[in-house]
């Protein structure tokens, strides 16, 4: 029987355990119980990570010398400053490296400044770990690069709420030019005084330049296959659909190219309402998001883009005129973020 067993098997006893599999040391009484089983299949493979193979970068692929801490390439993943000067890009595995790490693509951190601190992090909501508090945690994942001056690297992990935070806890790891999996396991953070009931509460996973190194020297990070599951067991990376792994990340951030408002014969008055069409995201958004539009584009109509009514589930598009026009006509590139920055 393994893990990844579906658990209407599980609860059904529709599974079957090969020849001599089970033993009195492995089938103690009382050690499998229909709660353990059920614990033990949505645990497994369950990550808490979005996007831990790096396959959606729906901001871009690249970004360079940058020395503020934003979200630019791979989705859901920050790439912290903390006083570096760096470039992040999502890169595709070679052939000879897809043998060793299955995955297609992995995200590159290269700092040219360093600074302590300095890396890249995911923030995960904090209301997707408070059923665990008793539990431990093993994050997982292939890895490699070129070291700090001090010669490692640290996993950090605390809660915060953007105000208040836990106490933070590291794990060094080092790496080579060669790819390699780590597997690294923890008990749950410390919440200290941070309100893990508030909508920006978050527990913030990240790997750094440690924080006693302030060497400026030059290094590279590169990061793929992540995973952060209950238990202290790590298990192969889970492989998603692009369609699935994009619909997790559109929770946090939304983007379309070319959002177009067009209104033929419409008495558009300068300065009175627009005509408005509504937009439904893919998904319910984290929160309400904050929406931004460029390269807006008004086809001679005087037109330009506003946004109504702003709400998860998604909003009102307006093509508001700003002189007496028969027609409105208005195009951009609508951007939708609710990430948590914390």
């Amino acid at each position: 029987m393994t893990r990844a067993r579906d658990f209407a098997d599980v609860i059904s006893g529709n599974f079957d355990i090969p020849a001599g599999s089970l033993t009195n040391a492995v089938a103690a009484d009382g050690s499998i119980t229909t709660a353990k089983l059920a614990d033990d299949v949505f645990d497994a493979n369950r990550s808490l990570i979005v996007n831990g193979s790096m396959a959606i970068a729906q901001r871009g692929t690249s970004a360079s010398s940058k020395t503020v801490s934003d979200y630019l390439t791979c989705d859901r993943w920050r790439t912290e400053a903390s006083g570096a000067t760096y470039n992040t890009s999502q890169q595709s595995m070679s052939s000879s490296d897809l043998s060793t790490v299955p995955i297609s693509h992995f995200l590159r951190m290269e700092v040219t400044t360093g600074n302590n601190n300095a890396g890249i992090s995911q923030k995960i909501e904090a209301s997707a770990l408070r059923n665990f508090t008793s539990k431990k945690f093993t994050c997982s994942f292939y890895a490699k690069g070129t070291n700090p001056n001090g010669g490692n690297f640290v996993l950090k992990r605390f809660f915060t709420d953007g105000s208040n935070s836990g106490t933070q806890a590291d794990t060094n790891f080092t790496v080579t030019s060669s790819w390699q999996r780590f597997e690294i396991t923890f008990d749950y953070p410390d919440e200290g005084s941070a309100d893990l009931t508030d909508s920006d509460a978050c527990l913030s996973l990240s790997f750094l330049q440690p924080n006693g190194d302030t060497s400026t020297n030059a290094w590279t990070l590169d990061l793929t296959g992540v995973q952060l599951e209950v238990g202290e067991t790590a298990t192969p990376f889970r492989h998603e659909s692009v369609e699935e792994t994009l619909r997790k990340c559109q929770r946090f951030f939304f983007k379309q190219n070319t959002m177009f408002v067009h209104g033929s014969g419409y008495q558009a008055v300068s300065g009175g309402n627009g005509l408005n069409c509504p937009v439904v995201f893919p998904v319910t958004m984290r929160v309400a998001p904050t929406v931004t539009a460029s390269s807006i584009t008004d086809g001679g109509s005087n037109a330009t883009m506003k946004f109504n009514f702003v709400k998860q589930q998604g909003m009102g598009v307006e093509a508001e005129p700003t002189v007496n026009n028969a027609n409105v006509y208005v195009y951009a590139n609508v951007k939708a973020e609710a990430e948590l920055f914390a």
